[in-house]
């Protein structure tokens, strides 16, 4: 939950976002390396 938090806080400093931008922007990069893992996009 910290470790998640503190992605969370580290994209909306670097970004200039709000919190609930910045936890899409880190949700959207896991699917991204999810959807990569499993060899759906190159």
């Amino acid at each position: 939950m910290v470790n998640a938090f503190n992605r969370v806080y580290a994209v909306y400093q670097s970004k200039k976002v709000n919190m609930r931008v910045a936890a899409y922007v880190v949700a959207i990069e896991r699917l991204k390396d999810a959807m990569q893992a499993r060899g759906w996009v190159g």
